[in-house]
């Protein structure tokens, strides 16, 4: 179970109070993934039972991963299809979910890392390389394998 207070204080968040997906951008995004990776412990912890139904979460994820693999944002992409597994088991998601994690997997670059979106330039590395466009999204793909993997366990 979460925290005392963190399930009070994520229903003030967008997550609870977007009035739908037609309000969806970066930073709401954020705060959707954000809010459900927190009150699920990372996906180690059921949120059904903490929040009763989870059907609103999965139009906003939903809507969300459509938003973030039209325009090529692998960061929130990846992002929000952690979430989606820990909303609902894999074996129940719809195949065009599963097309737009082939799309993730595709920006893979041959060392493995995947930049956060498909428009970054790579030829303008900066003093740590590709560093800091790459490590962000890089993990977060990670996190997406271990919480499929964890949630198939």
């Amino acid at each position: 179970m979460p925290g005392p207070g963190l399930v009070e204080r994520a229903h003030r968040t967008f997550a609870f109070r977007a009035p739908g997906p037609d309000y969806l951008d970066a930073a709401a995004a954020y705060s959707i993934t954000h809010t459900i990776l927190y009150l699920s412990d990372f996906g180690r912890r059921p949120l059904g039972p903490v929040l009763g139904s989870v059907n609103r979460l999965i139009d906003l994820v939903d809507a969300s991963v459509v938003t973030f693999w039209r325009s090529g944002h692998w960061d929130l992409l990846a992002e929000s299809l952690t979430c989606r597994s820990v909303l609902s088991s894999v074996e129940k998601w719809p195949p065009w979910i599963r097309r737009s994690i082939e799309s993730l997997l595709t920006a893979r670059r041959s060392d493995g890392s995947i930049a956060g979106h498909r428009d970054v330039d790579t030829d303008a590395a900066g003093q740590f390389g590709d560093f800091d466009s790459h490590y962000h999204t890089t993990l977060v793909v990670a996190l997406l394998g271990a919480v499929v993997s964890f949630g198939d366990a």
